[in-house]
């Protein structure tokens, strides 16, 4: 057997034992493996040939095993007897039968090792043309067995075990986490320069011992479905020429690509956290219990598998938690959730209205978790809102460990997740982490890019420990969410008030039949001058008049060509400055710091402000709250979720703009309502600060 290989292609090869069992596994370092297998006491390794990519081995093996499963069974049970047929029968003087002699001359491979032979015709019947065939299997019993000082074996110093002190350093650095080697060795070259040489060695090594699991970037599953390992993508998958593994038909993922390449020869490594305190779990089952560890003879049956879990923490402590105090509808919700991470519940949905305070509600549960010292990720879509949580959750924890995790020029290296510690990071980010947080706090989690993501959703899931449990926070959930709860498939916490006590405030509806079609052409309006409306400008004009309802005005339009078309039109009919941004615009921070300051009392924008933005005393007007495509119900009800959030000034406007109402416009109002119904319901409001300079619903534009 020889032992060298080409970067990016595995090894398929059998273990076999003294009783003739054999477990099929795939390694880059079939130096390592046969190492490893020694001293477990195996037989010998009997590997195919050629090597292959990660893809195709990883299916090679996984039908392998069933069909070794499979035979193993049939040898156990009672012996079926076989009919005779003619087509059977030996070839005279060859000693083999006559479909042996076909099937080499027709498909190239000789099919005395039946389960091979099956395996050899899959792959070629899947589009991979080399194949596999048996080499020669290597004795690892041998005469010259002892090993010298180093660990290797005399006569084959190629099987020496890479250092200990390194397997257990590259094994704490993957803990929880899902990676491909190059994003390892970088870590790990990062953190101690030069640790990175043998990272691929110390891999094969975990992943022999089961205490890591392997997998290609990108895997073929049932029905020769291409999936991606790390995000789960099905669809943007693209074939190229790889100059690394010599496939005319290498698959890439465009769905994670921003995270880094995964290809299907690109070999991807995770493994779990060791797991918290017991507690229960759905049924009854209770976490973190140590599994027994399967005997050398009988491997575990997954190829290259996870190994069991064991305990992280010893015993629950207090930790300490500084946080305002909380409102009566803050404190329900708290307690609830406190409830939740002891309860029988996996998921739990806290349906809160905008500056309710979600954030704090969830305080008391993260303590909990954290004293029993499980890991706790609190997950955000956006970048920005990660990094100001980031600074809240130091002030609230000052005695956690805390890292916050997002992209950019300002990223952080992933550091090692310390049982009790607490990490703050981008949906993005999750999808680098592998069971490894036993509580899951997932906000906003209607906001773009994690609404309608599949491969996001999935992520927070694969990202969640066994047993750990996950909570979603939204103002605006969806029909599935709501069905979910409805179902009793998770716990549902509505919390209907703010945490000042005022009630929302409710959006006025105003048509205005000079507004053109938002998105005829999405820019053709922007060839003649945007000209406000007496309408619109008396929506503006009553929040920059003077007095005690004097206000800055947020104006959200549905589009970026409208956004520059929309704040020129009305910085030529203000006396006071207008801004205007939006996702593409590279001042649009700048603009924004500019507003908050107050150089700027009029701001023209997207969707960009639409959630994790606090302007104390902002007034908020939704022009073309009519385009349907884009100003859906949620986002009306983010909108206008801006306004009043400051017990300073804890009420607003709220205009909807269009050409006509719509069906979303008034189930964002009825939504609203609700809300200040039940919140009333429970004594939970104080009386409304009224404002004057309310506008009709209806009437003609002078």
């Amino acid at each position: 057997m020889d032992f060298a290989h080409a970067w990016r292609r595995m090894t398929v090869y059998a273990v076999v034992w003294d009783d003739g069992v054999r477990h099929w596994r795939y390694t880059l370092r079939p130096h390592v493996d046969a190492a490893y297998w020694r001293r477990q006491g195996a037989h010998a390794m009997v590997p195919l040939e050629p090597p292959a990519p990660a893809m195709w081995a990883e299916y090679a093996c996984r039908l392998l095993q069933r069909l070794e499963e499979q035979r193993r069974a049939r040898e156990d049970g009672p012996a079926a007897p076989r009919p005779e047929r003619p087509w059977r029968g030996r070839v005279a003087g060859s000693g083999e039968s006559f479909l042996h002699r076909l099937s080499r001359w027709l498909f190239g491979w000789d099919p005395r090792d039946p389960v091979v032979a099956r395996v050899h015709f899959a792959l070629r019947l899947a589009g991979y043309e080399p194949g596999l065939q048996t080499g020669d299997a290597v004795v690892l019993r041998d005469a010259v067995s002892h090993e010298d000082g180093a660990g290797a074996v005399a006569g084959r110093p190629e099987w020496a075990a890479p250092p200990e002190r390194h397997v257990e350093a590259v094994a704490a650095a993957l803990t929880g986490r899902q990676l491909s080697i190059r994003e390892l060795e970088r870590l790990m070259e990062g953190a101690r320069p030069g640790a990175g040489a043998d990272v691929a060695d110390c891999l094969a090594w975990l992943a022999a011992a089961g205490r890591v699991r392997q997998m290609p970037g990108v895997r073929r599953g049932a029905f020769g479905r291409l999936e991606c390992t790390r995000c789960g993508e099905t669809q943007r998958l693209q074939a190229w020429d790889c100059a690394v593994c010599g496939e005319d038909e290498c698959w890439v993922c465009d769905a994670c690509r921003t995270l880094g390449e995964v290809r299907s020869c690109t070999i991807v490594y995770a493994a779990a956290t060791p797991a918290a305190l017991p507690r229960p779990v759905g049924n009854g089952v209770v976490a973190g219990t140590v599994a027994p560890v399967p005997t050398p003879q009988q491997p575990l049956l997954a190829p290259n598998g996870v190994g069991a879990r064991t305990h992280a923490a010893s015993a629950a402590q207090r930790v300490a938690v500084r946080t305002p105090a909380l409102t009566p509808a803050q404190e329900r919700a708290s307690q609830a959730l406190a409830q939740f991470v002891d309860g029988h519940r996996t998921d739990a949905l806290v349906w809160a209205v905008c500056g309710a305070g979600k954030t704090e509600m969830s305080f008391a549960a993260v303590a909990k978790e954290l004293g029993r010292g499980g890991r706790v990720l609190f997950a955000i879509p956006r970048r920005d809102v990660v990094r100001e949580l980031g600074r809240r959750l130091r002030a609230a924890f000052p005695d956690v460990e805390l890292q916050v995790l997002h992209g950019g020029a300002d990223r952080t290296v992933l550091p090692v997740l310390s049982p009790g510690s607490l990490t703050v990071a981008t949906t993005h980010q999750v999808m680098r982490f592998f069971q490894a947080f036993d509580l899951v706090i997932l906000d906003e989690v209607d906001a773009y890019p994690y609404r309608g993501s599949r491969m996001l959703a999935e992520a927070v899931v694969r990202a969640t420990a066994p047993g750990g449990r996950r909570i979603r926070m939204t103002a605006t959930p969806d029909h599935e969410l709501l069905r979910q709860a409805e179902a009793g498939e998770s716990a549902l916490i509505r919390v209907p008030a703010r945490y000042h006590g005022y009630p929302l405030p409710v959006p006025e509806l105003v048509e205005d039949r000079t507004l053109g079609d938002a998105l005829a052409g999405d820019g053709a309006e922007g060839r003649r001058p945007f000209r406000p409306s007496r309408r619109l400008l008396s929506l503006v004009e009553r929040s920059l008049a003077a007095g005690p309802a004097q206000a800055r005005v947020l104006v959200f339009v549905p589009t970026v060509a409208l956004a520059e078309w929309v704040g020129r039109g009305l910085a030529g009919h203000l006396p006071d400055p207008v801004l205007w941004s939006h996702a593409r615009d590279p001042e649009r921070d700048e603009k924004l710091a500019a507003f908050l300051r107050g150089e700027a009392r009029v701001f023209v924008a997207t969707s960009i402000l639409e959630r994790g933005v606090t302007v104390p005393d902002v007034d908020v007007i939704v022009l073309y709250a009519d385009a349907e495509r884009i100003f859906q119900e949620p986002a009306l009800i983010q909108m206008a979720g801006r306004v009043g959030r400051t017990v300073e000034r804890p009420t607003g406007r709220v205009a909807f703009v269009g050409r006509r109402v719509t069906a979303a416009m008034r189930r964002a109002v009825a939504l609203i309502e609700g809300m200040n119904e039940e919140a009333a319901a429970l004594g939970l409001l104080r009386p409304a600060v009224p404002l004057a300079g309310a506008v009709p619903e209806r009437g003609e534009d002078a």
